[in-house]
C-alpha cells in the first residue's frame, strides 16, 4: 500500500477514536458573529465603562452564556493532558500551515478532548490558535518569491484584495443562515461540502502529481543534470506591478504597501461594524443599519481593485502591442476578476454557514482560480491573518479568551506554522513537486470534516434524544 493511500483510512480511524473518547462533544463551531446574532444588550444606564458594556452584552441572555466561568477554566500547568494537547496542535498548526488551512479541528481536539475547556472557550482559543498560525506563516512567506516569477510575492495580494472584503461579507451573510437553520441540517450540508472539497482536491493532487512526474520524466530525458521543469499554473496569476512596491534587496521583501493598507482599512472598518452590533438590540434598526453597511464596503474595495488590476492589464497590453492595432485588452481579465470575487463571497458564505475557518475554503478556491500551490497556500494563510484575527477580537471583548492560555496556544502555533512552512519548502525543494502542498491541504480538510462532523452528529443524537428542539430558528429570537 503506497503512503499517499493509507493517509485517508489512518486520519479516518484516529477521527473515530476521537469522537468515540470525547467526554463531551464540540459541536461545529460557531462564528463568534453567529453568537453576538442571539444576544440582545440590555443598556444599564450608569455603567459607562466599556468592560461593562460588553460584560452586559455576554451576561444580557443568562444561561446563554453560564459557561464563561473563569473558575472552571483549566489551569495552565504541565501534566500529561497539556503535553499530549500540545502534541496534537503542533501536528495539526504544522500540517495546516504547510497545506494553507487553519487547522481548526486539531485545535478544538486538543483544547476539548484533552485538555479539557468547553466547546465556547475552545472554539475561541482555536481561532487565536488560527490566528498566530497565520502571522507567523505569513511573516515567513514575505521573504519567499513567487515559483514561477522572481520578481513577484509568493504572496498574492491582488487576488487576496479581490477575495477578502467579499469573504467577511459572506462570513455576516452565511451567519444570518447558521441561526437560522437547525443544527443537524448545518451538519448534513458540512458533511456534502467538505466532503466534495476533499474528493476534489485528492483528484487535483494525483493530477498534479501525475503531470509532475511526466515533466521529471521528460526533464530527466532530455537533460544529464535532470533539473526540474516548475508545472505552469492552470491560469495566470494577477501580475502585479506599479506603485506601492517596496523592494528590500538585502532580505529580499516584496511588500505591496497599497493593498496592504487597503485591506487594513477595510479590516478595521469590519471589525467596527462587528463590534458596534454587540451594543444594539437584536434586528433593530441600528442592527440590520450595521449589517447592510457591509454591503457598500466590501463592494466598493473589490471593484476598486478590480478596476485598478484592469487599468494595469491594459498598460501591459498597449506596451505589447504598441505597434500593432490592437489596444484593447481583452475580456478575460474581468472575467477573472468577477469570478475571483463570486469565489470570496461563496467561500465566506459557506464558512459563516457551516461554521468553519476559511482556509478550508480559500485553498482549495485558489487552486480553481489557477494559483500554483505555493501561492495558495501562502496567499490562504495571509487571508486568514484578517478573517481570525476579526474574531478573536470580539471573542476577547466577550471574556471569552484566558489569558495565560491564549498566550501559550498562539505562541505553540506560531513555532508550528513555522515549523510546517520549513518543512514543505525543503519538502518540495528536494523533490520538486508541490503536489504535496495540495496533498496536505486535502487531507488536513479530510480530517477537520470527519472530526467535526463527527461532533456534529453526535451533538445532534443526544440534542434529539433529550428532546431538544431541532427545527428552524427565528433570527431575532434570543436563545
Amino acid at each position: 500500500m503506497k503512503l499517499y493511500s493509507a493517509v485517508p483510512l489512518t486520519l479516518i480511524v484516529f477521527s473515530i477514536f476521537v469522537i468515540v473518547c470525547s467526554g463531551s462533544p464540540v459541536k461545529n463551531e460557531e462564528p463568534v458573529s453567529a453568537a453576538c446574532a442571539r444576544k440582545s444588550l440590555t443598556w444599564q444606564g450608569e455603567q459607562w465603562s466599556l468592560k461593562s458594556l460588553l460584560r452586559a452584552a455576554v451576561n444580557s441572555n443568562g444561561a446563554d452564556d453560564e459557561d464563561v466561568d473563569r473558575d472552571k477554566w483549566p489551569k495552565l500547568e504541565l501534566n500529561w493532558k497539556l503535553v499530549v494537547g500540545s502534541v496534537v496542535g503542533f501536528i495539526g498548526s504544522a500540517l495546516g500551515s504547510a497545506g494553507g488551512v487553519g487547522g481548526g479541528a486539531y485545535y478544538l481536539t486538543m483544547l476539548n478532548l484533552f485538555i479539557g475547556f468547553d466547546a465556547k472557550i475552545s472554539t475561541a482559543l482555536s481561532k487565536s490558535m488560527v490566528m498566530g498560525a497565520a502571522v507567523a506563516a505569513t511573516l515567513f512567506n514575505l521573504n519567499e518569491k513567487h515559483p514561477h516569477d522572481d520578481r513577484l510575492p509568493v504572496l498574492d495580494y491582488s487576488m487576496a484584495l479581490l477575495f477578502q472584503p467579499l469573504l467577511l461579507l459572506g462570513i455576516s451573510i452565511g451567519v444570518l443562515f447558521n441561526v437560522l437553520l437547525p443544527q443537524w441540517l448545518i451538519t448534513v450540508l458540512f458533511c456534502i461540502v467538505i466532503g466534495d472539497i476533499s474528493r476534489k482536491g485528492i483528484k487535483k493532487a494525483n493530477k498534479l502529481s501525475l503531470q509532475e512526474k511526466t515533466l521529471l520524466l521528460k526533464s530527466s530525458q532530455g537533460s544529464d543534470h535532470g533539473d526540474y521543469i516548475a508545472v505552469p499554473s492552470e491560469v495566470e496569476s494577477i501580475i502585479e506591478n506599479g506603485a506601492g512596491v517596496i523592494i528590500t534587496p538585502k532580505a529580499g521583501y516584496v511588500i505591496l504597501w497599497g493593498k496592504l493598507g487597503i485591506l487594513l482599512v477595510t479590516w478595521s472598518i469590519f471589525c467596527l461594524l462587528q463590534v458596534s452590533k454587540l451594543y444594539v438590540p437584536t434586528c433593530s434598526a441600528w442592527y440590520w443599519t450595521l449589517d447592510i453597511l457591509q454591503i457598500p464596503i466590501a463592494v466598493g474595495v473589490t471593484v476598486y481593485e478590480a478596476l485598478d488590476c484592469r487599468r494595469k492589464e491594459q498598460i501591459k497590453h498597449h506596451d505589447v502591442h504598441s505597434d500593432t492595432e490592437e489596444t484593447h485588452a481583452p475580456e478575460a481579465g474581468i472575467w477573472k476578476n468577477i469570478k475571483s470575487s463570486a469565489y470570496g463571497l461563496a467561500a465566506g458564505f459557506i464558512g459563516g454557514l457551516l461554521g468553519v475557518g476559511g482556509g478550508g475554503i480559500m485553498g482549495p478556491a485558489f487552486l480553481e482560480l489557477g494559483l500554483p500551490p505555493q501561492v495558495a497556500s501562502a496567499t490562504a494563510s495571509f487571508n486568514m491573518v484578517f478573517s481570525s484575527s476579526l474574531s478573536v477580537v470580539e471573542y476577547w471583548l466577550l471574556g471569552r479568551l484566558p489569558a495565560a492560555f491564549a498566550v501559550y496556544c498562539i505562541s505553540l502555533a506560531a513555532l508550528s506554522s513555522i515549523f510546517g512552512q520549513l518543512w514543505i519548502k525543503r519538502l518540495v525543494g528536494a523533490t520538486g513537486k508541490a503536489s504535496y502542498i495540495v496533498y496536505c491541504l486535502a487531507y488536513s480538510i479530510l480530517f477537520s470534516g470527519v472530526v467535526l462532523a463527527g461532533f456534529g452528529a453526535v451533538n445532534n443524537y443526544r440534542t434529539w434524544r433529550s428532546g431538544g428542539y431541532m427545527g428552524f430558528h427565528s433570527i431575532c429570537s434570543a436563545h
